[in-house]
């Protein structure tokens, strides 16, 4: 008696030009934000509102430890907790979405004239909060971007445009406060001391937070492999006596 067992080779699901940008540009939301508070935070809280630069270096280092901490804390939730129809990611997209949008907001509109602990213990619990939400927003869309297909080619080809548009929200953060929120003033002739820049950067990110985060959840809501198709599409067979 032998046993042949055979895999069916056959594509998997392919998506569309439209569908991959939908998803892809959940990515560059993210990636300004991301990229605002690593090449501005530390400026804006020392020079801007000035915040003793001991005070911040603990607040972000303590923020680096929770961000590693709540990824694994959110890959947990995502995985084990699906929402109604909407399934293990979407959910979370969307409410990550918003709470990044919000705090990261309000981060940049502190004003500079109350006293130093206010500040501080503001800034702190707001980058506590922003890392949180982005956190809440990228463990699913990650972990989104394999299950929208399970041909091999269609993966990377995803994973390709989700990458692109991370850069582009890494450039977009940098130039973009040179270019255009850090002109000269007449009160202010170096444009990044100017307090009304940040706020009006971090209104813009926010927005573009918003938006990339709704184009990917409207662009993915149904066709998501995690309630299409529970793993990939082989087939078994055929004993042979």
């Amino acid at each position: 008696m032998s046993f042949i067992k055979t895999i069916d080779h056959s594509q998997g699901k392919r998506l569309s030009k439209l569908d991959k940008f939908g998803y892809g540009v959940g990515n560059l939301g993210y990636g300004i934000i991301f990229q605002m508070i690593a090449v501005y935070l530390i400026f804006y809280t020392t020079a801007v509102l000035n915040i003793p630069g001991t005070l911040i270096g603990t607040a972000v280092a303590i923020s680096v430890l929770w961000d590693a901490f709540s990824d694994l804390i959110m890959g947990y939730i995502s995985d084990g907790y699906p929402i109604g129809k909407l399934g293990r990611r979407h959910p979370y997209l969307l409410l990550g979405c918003f709470l990044a949008a919000f705090s990261n907001l309000i981060l940049w509109q502190i004003n500079p004239d109350v006293s130093t602990n206010s500040k501080f213990y503001l800034v702190f619990i707001l980058i506590i909060l922003v890392k949180s939400a982005l956190t809440v927003y990228i463990a699913p869309y990650n972990a989104l971007g394999a299950e929208l297909s399970d041909d091999y080619h269609e993966r990377t080809s995803i994973q390709s445009i989700k990458t692109v548009f991370f850069l582009l929200g890494l450039f977009s953060a940098t130039v973009a406060g040179m270019s255009f929120f850090f002109k000269p003033t007449l009160h202010y002739p170096l444009g990044q001391l100017n307090p009304e820049a940040y706020s009006r950067m971090g209104i813009s990110a926010s927005l573009f937070m918003i938006l990339c985060g709704l184009l990917c959840f409207f662009s993915t809501k149904n066709i998501s492999l995690s309630y299409l198709s529970p793993g990939l599409k082989r087939k078994k067979s055929v004993e042979k006596c």
